[in-house]
C-alpha cells in the first residue's frame, strides 16, 4: 500500500495484531477517548512513547558508561608528555 504526497509515493505501513487481549484493547480505547484520538492514533502514540523511553534509557546507559571511563588528557598534553620523555 502506498500514499502519494506532493507527487511522491510513500509506503504506508500497516500493523495487524492477532489475538489482542480484550482488556488491553479496552484500555487503549479508553485512553483514545481521553486523549481525543482514534484507537489507531492512540496505539501509535503508545508505541512512540515506548520507543522514545527505550532510546532515552539507552542514551542514559551510554552516558553512565562514558562517565566510568578514565578521564583522558587533552591530545596536546599527551604529545607534550611524550616529547618530554
Amino acid at each position: 500500500m502506498s500514499q502519494s504526497v506532493g507527487g511522491k509515493e510513500y509506503a504506508v505501513a500497516e500493523l495487524r495484531i492477532d489475538d489482542f487481549p480484550d482488556d488491553q484493547y479496552r484500555r487503549v480505547c479508553d485512553r483514545a477517548t481521553q486523549n481525543h484520538r482514534s484507537v489507531e492514533g492512540e496505539a501509535i502514540a503508545l508505541i512512540e512513547t515506548v520507543l522514545e523511553l527505550e532510546r532515552m534509557e539507552a542514551l542514559k546507559e551510554i552516558s553512565r558508561q562514558r562517565a566510568s571511563l578514565p578521564k583522558s588528557s587533552d591530545s596536546l598534553d599527551l604529545l607534550r608528555e611524550d616529547r618530554d620523555r
